[in-house]
């Protein structure tokens, strides 16, 4: 028995059936991962950051949107909307948790608690979604990529530079710098 998939190309809504190898299947497949492990920070989130979890799963839907509005499964206009919300709700989260810590003024080795390692996998597995995706709006044609998309994705990776940072202080657990 076969399936459509197994010959190396899945549907896309904007582009029909289309590579697995493609830059669009690529930048829905980063965001996907970066859901991934943010739900799997939310289940290890520590008693002292149980607050952070309703964080998290509005960012899992925040991204979800964005494999919509990229797989052209939902309108850009209305993805830009809600984009520019969670950047403000992202700078609000990290405004907040920089002044419980402080500003984040220097690079911390990734470590400490579990789950604060887990935000810094999140943190770079964000990164890379995002050169991801400035590499998609590069290829289309010479038209950037939306600007709300990739100013959600740099505060969410500051997002969780952040929260690994609180996770850690709040579990007493001393940063270790370069």
């Amino acid at each position: 028995m076969t399936h459509p998939g197994d010959g190396g190309k899945t549907f896309n809504p904007r582009s029909g059936r289309v590579s697995k190898a493609s830059p669009e299947v690529c930048a829905l497949g980063e965001l996907d991962e970066l859901s991934c492990h943010a739900g799997l920070l939310a289940a290890m989130l520590p008693k002292s950051c149980r607050g952070m979890a309703e964080m998290l799963l509005r960012i899992q839907k925040t991204i979800f949107a964005l494999c919509g509005a990229e797989s052209g499964a939902v309108s850009a206009v209305e993805i830009s909307k809600e984009t520019i919300a969670a950047v403000a709700d992202l700078e609000r989260w990290i405004a907040e948790f920089d002044v419980e810590i402080g500003p984040g003024t220097h690079f911390v080795i990734p470590g400490g608690h579990p789950a604060a390692c887990q935000a810094q996998v999140c943190r770079a597995v964000c990164r890379r979604a995002e050169r991801t995706a400035v590499a998609l709006g590069e290829s289309r044609s010479g038209s950037d990529t939306p600007e709300q998309p990739l100013a959600y994705l740099n505060r969410l990776s500051l997002f969780f530079f952040t929260i690994a940072r609180v996770i850690n202080n709040r579990e007493k657990i001393k940063e270790e710098r370069p």
